[in-house]
């Protein structure tokens, strides 16, 4: 089908076809000035055996342009082949021709380029544009692409958007002028590359933005992702990628980026990678580049062959590098420029060549030390990057970790930060770890944040927990002094009056009483049974004497809950726990003075280690023995030793990230005091002065994470005296007795030291074994509390308790408690 008007239009919603050999379906045969219009509908068909839309004539003067929802398609192989478009022939590049492919378009060809484009053409692509092999055919060989601005002086646009595919069996899209890409969607040269640019000057600049995806992949030769033989200007948002590997001696590498020079941006986000290598500046035969390249990456540049940036060149080249470049760099021999801001990670060496290079670090990490040796012609590890080959230096962060190392707790990180490997460059995600901190606003801070100093809070919360588990116990030998086998909560003195109510008998002591005529009535009532406690309710303001009972056994039930906080101090952070616990215990009474017991427990601790985030989970197992002897004259002897086991679950925020944890630990504590009972009237006044020896260890363990730390055992000992004194009164009624208590005391720490703690990080990179100083809560705490205890039943009783603790280093803590005692 020909037109030869100046002005011509077809719109096609069937089938047009040509069938013989050679023959086009649709060919413009018109003159140099001609308006053409084009209109392929979905679900229409353009085909031919050879081109099947082709422009014999060079149109000059007008428009041409192609609306296609349909297809497009030449299926000819061999000698019989041709181009889904052929617009080859236009050649004056003075005509506007435009191509539309929609979404439901196809141009397509099966042994030939899927579209010969005109000079000065716009492509505007949301479908399909592919060129395929012949049967038994490569990429190569047929030299089929799917877009080929074929003429030497022909130049244009291609705007494939985010729908389009542009695939051709050997190029993606292939020119030998500067051209225009805009990419969204994807570029792919199946065996070539994906753009392949043969430019001849200087002046002839491609330009590529790409917020899709641009392929190149090698087979029987090199494939390229971008080819551009001269200047190339280059804005990449999405991925650039090279696939596959060539042999030396054929093309010699397979890059994602092959320039003569221009600039380079890869933002954030986007990726320029190789099989082998990335990024190859020079003139296309290894030799000496054609322009400077100016490189700025904020995204990923990778070289899988360890190499990511090569320039051969004596130009003054320039990178400046925010993101990741995995792979070595090589500036070439000019007076180039390498400046490295904060989010910089490259994993490899980077070498300024030959020339007067100049390296500008805008983080922390760059001593005066380092660029002596730098000038010196050595190597340096700077952040976990090498360095090489820099002659002059700019910028003010010219300062060493160590230099914001303040006190013991960061001292031993910054060291390993300023003294890694000269012959190993550090993984990215460790480069990572450590920009962070060379980032910072606050360097020692975020050094202090890869220190297990948070962990300290461990021993810390084992040493509160032992004491008030000490605590219990003594309340406990306080309860059990007072009044026989019978219950008694808290120094009850009047309760053995419930002795000889068993089994509905009135057993009482021999002997003569010195009791009060409030004593004598509660007595009476007893020896009467419970229905006459109902007609009385009255103080007891003397103690009857005590019992030996033909029931000795006791058994307890405690429960309690602390929620504790920790101010931060120079050496530790803010912390904060809550332990739940219960205490079951049984104890005998040996005789008159004498009461042994045994008793065994559970706590759950759940702790805030710091403010970033940190946590622990502790379980803890305990087992004891306890004990208490008291004579005549109210004077008593108190005793315990506890044995705990701890597992932790630990979560240690570093940076942002999360270290894991999972180690164990135990506990031990043995505690004595000494005390006697004063009665005054209604009023037993106690005082007691104690002495608590506990030691708490965790056992060595090593985290999970991107900060992952070996943390050696750690172990903290506490002796710490108690001096104070309780005071209650017993109040008996009908169903038995009340002894409301008010208690203080003052402690002491004898062992508050300083102690070190032992870690390694768990990357290779980050060598050596650094310190952290840990210290104790503090040396003088106050405690006051209250409590209640009340018999319910003639053999069981119950008590709550509160208690508050302060003082230290700013810590603080509250108890609540609750007990039931019930004798068999």
């Amino acid at each position: 089908m020909t037109g030869g008007a100046t002005s011509s239009s077809i719109a096609n919603s069937g089938t047009i076809q040509s069938t013989g050999t050679g023959a086009r379906a649709i060919r413009f045969v018109t003159s140099t000035t001609a308006n053409v219009t084009i209109t392929n509908n979905a679900g229409a068909l353009i085909q031919s055996q050879s081109d099947a839309l082709q422009s014999n004539i060079n149109i000059a003067t007008g428009a041409v342009r192609i609306d296609n929802s349909g297809t497009i398609q030449a299926i000819g192989t061999g000698s019989n082949n041709g181009q889904a478009i052929d617009f080859n022939n236009i050649a004056a590049g003075t005509a506007t021709v435009v191509l539309n492919n929609y979404a439901t378009g196809v141009v397509t060809a099966a042994d030939a380029d899927a579209i010969r484009a005109a000079n000065g053409m716009v492509i505007n692509n949301f479908g399909s544009v592919v060129a395929n092999w012949a049967t038994g055919a490569n990429g190569n060989d047929s030299g089929n692409d799917a877009i080929d601005f074929n003429t030497a002086t022909y130049n244009g646009t291609v705007n494939n958007y985010k729908t389009g595919l542009i695939s051709g069996a050997r190029h993606g899209i292939t020119a030998a002028q500067g051209i225009t890409v805009l990419n969204y969607g994807t570029i792919v040269g199946n065996d070539g590359g994906g753009l392949n640019i043969d430019t001849t000057t200087n002046a002839q600049v491609t330009t590529v933005t790409n917020y899709g995806a641009i392929i190149g992949t090698a087979r029987s030769a090199d494939g390229d992702a971008i080819d551009v033989d001269r200047l190339l200007t280059l804005n990449n948002y999405g991925t650039i990628k090279a696939v596959g590997t060539t042999a030396a001696g054929v093309d010699s590498l397979n890059e994602a980026v092959a320039v003569g020079g221009g600039t380079i941006n890869n933002y954030v986000g986007g990726l320029i990678y190789s099989d082998q290598r990335a990024i190859t500046v020079d003139d296309s035969s290894h030799g000496n580049a054609f322009a400077a390249v100016n490189i700025y990456n904020a995204g990923t540049i990778q070289g899988a062959n360890g190499e990511a940036i090569v320039i051969t060149s004596t130009f003054a080249n320039t990178l400046t590098n925010s993101g990741t470049i995995i792979g070595r760099v090589a500036m070439g021999a000019g007076n180039d420029a390498v400046t490295i801001q904060a989010g910089s990670r490259i994993v490899g060496l980077v070498d300024g060549g030959a020339g007067t290079d100049n390296l500008t670090y805008q983080k922390v990490g760059l001593s005066a030390d380092k660029m002596a040796a730098l000038q010196a012609g050595g190597t340096v590890n700077i952040g976990g990057t090498l360095y090489t080959g820099f002659e002059s230096f700019t910028g003010s962060s010219t300062r060493s970790f160590s230099s914001f190392a303040g006190n013991g707790q960061t001292a031993g990180v910054a060291s390993i930060l300023d003294n890694m490997s000269t012959t190993q460059a550090a993984s990215a995600a460790t480069q990572s770890l450590i920009d962070q901190v060379a980032s910072a606003g606050d360097p020692a801070s975020a050094m202090a944040q890869l220190t297990p100093t948070a962990f300290q809070a461990l021993t810390s919360i084992g040493v509160s927990n032992a004491a008030q588990t000490g605590q219990m116990v003594d309340q406990r030998l306080s309860n059990v002094r007072s009044g026989g086998p019978a219950m008694s909560f808290a120094g009850l003195g009047a309760l053995s009056m419930l002795d000889g109510m068993q089994n509905g008998g009135q057993r009482l002591p021999s002997g003569p009483t010195s009791t009060d005529a409030a004593a004598e009535a509660a007595f009476a009532f007893a020896a009467d049974g419970r229905d006459r406690f109902q007609d009385a309710f009255a103080a007891v303001t003397k103690a009857p004497p005590k019992l030996i009972g033909d029931d000795p056994w006791g058994f307890f039930l405690y429960g309690n809950a602390v929620f504790a906080r920790q101010g931060a101090t120079s050496s530790a952070p803010q912390s904060k726990f809550t332990a739940t616990g219960i205490t079951a215990g049984i104890d005998r009474r040996i005789n008159d003075n004498l009461i042994l017991g045994i008793l065994g427990g559970y706590t759950r601790t759940f702790a805030d280690l710091d403010t970033l985030g940190s946590t622990s989970k502790i379980e803890t197992w305990l087992i004891g023995g306890y004990g208490t002897w008291y004579g005549p004259s109210s004077w008593f002897v108190n005793g315990a030793m506890i044995y705990g086991r701890n597992s932790y679950d630990n979560k240690r925020v570093a940076l942002g990230q999360a270290n894991t944890s999972s180690p164990n630990g135990s506990q031990f504590a043995l505690q004595g005091s000494v005390g006697r009972d004063y009665r005054s009237g209604r009023f037993t006044v106690t005082p007691e002065a104690g002495l608590q020896y506990t030691a708490v260890m965790v056992d060595g363990y090593t985290e999970t994470g991107a900060a992952a730390l070996s943390v050696q055992s750690d172990r903290a000992d506490s002796l710490r005296s108690s001096l104070g004194a309780r005071v209650r009164t017993d109040w008996a009624w009908q169903n038995g007795v009340a002894t409301p208590e008010l208690r203080a005391s003052w402690q002491h720490e004898f062992l508050d030291k300083t102690r070190d703690i032992r870690a390694s990080f768990v990357d290779q990179a980050l060598p050596g074994t650094f310190t952290t100083t840990a210290a104790g809560a503090g040396t003088d705490f106050g405690v006051v509390g209250a409590g209640l205890s009340m018999v319910l039943a003639e053999r069981t009783q119950l008590s709550l308790g509160y208690d508050f603790k302060f003082g230290g280093r700013d810590f603080t803590a509250h108890q609540i408690s609750g007990r039931v005692r019930h004798t068999f």
